[in-house]
């Protein structure tokens, strides 16, 4: 006999005729009627709050929280010549009071302030595989610029940049804000490409660079489609990337 764990659920104890915490369940010798009952213990988790500086919580800052039930609302109050800007961790937004619904998960999340000449710049990374720098709630002075820098990691690249929601247009490893005068989100979106290593383990990068030179010796169309293709499989559509890596052929 099998109890099987329902989504939030992370144990169970069998009560009863019968009393242990195995599973499966497997009796042996019965020799009377039996009623056993399964239990199971619901998650639990922590969610807590923190006001980095120049600020305040009003609200309970560290709360339990059964699975699938919304956390306790939380207020961030500034001190005095600061405004509230955002909330950074593992939760972003703007949301004044913060009432987190649906809790599945630990959460770790503070609370930023800045001046009123200060603003924000609110970064988060989406998908998979990859960083951004800075990245959380950055604040910045009015009129200073910022870079940001992107980072996918091997075999993965920048699928999408938002800018307050709007796509860019020109996606590249750094972007940057200019004589900023309001606050801002930035979006990254990153995304992996095919698997540079096929079954035979041979490696497509490798693969394009002999065929480009090869290439030199058959220029057919034929081979210039199969170069291409592979360069979109090992992810290097972008020319520059293909002759840089040229003098790395052993």
């Amino acid at each position: 006999m099998t109890a099987k764990l329902a989504d939030g659920y992370h144990s169970v104890r069998w009560e009863g005729d019968h009393t242990s915490t195995v599973n499966p369940l497997m009796l042996g010798n019965i020799i009377e009627d039996m009623t056993i009952t399964a239990g199971f213990e619901v998650n639990r988790y922590t969610v807590s709050f923190a006001a980095v500086e120049n600020g305040r919580l009003e609200g309970e800052t560290t709360q339990t929280v059964t699975h699938g039930n919304d956390a306790t609302s939380v207020t961030p109050k500034p001190a005095d010549d600061y405004r509230f800007v955002g909330w950074t961790g593992d939760h972003t937004g703007t949301e004044n009071p913060l009432i987190l619904e649906n809790v599945t998960e630990d959460y770790a999340i503070q609370a930023v302030f800045a001046k009123p000449d200060e603003y924000s710049i609110s970064v988060m990374t989406r998908g998979c595989c990859g960083s951004i720098d800075p990245s959380g709630i950055v604040s910045i002075t009015e009129g200073e610029s910022l870079a940001f820098t992107t980072t996918p990691d091997e075999h993965s690249k920048v699928a999408e940049i938002l800018m307050d929601g709007e796509a860019v247009a020109d996606i590249g490893r750094t972007y940057e804000f200019g004589a900023v005068n309001q606050d801002h989100t930035l979006s990254v979106t990153f995304t992996h490409v095919a698997d540079v290593n096929n079954d035979l383990g041979i490696d497509l990068r490798d693969a394009v660079l002999l065929l480009t030179m090869l290439a030199d010796q058959d220029p057919s169309a034929e081979m210039e489609n199969l170069i291409w293709v592979l360069q979109v499989l090992a992810g290097m559509t972008d020319s520059s990337e293909l002759a840089a890596e040229e003098s790395d052929l052993p």
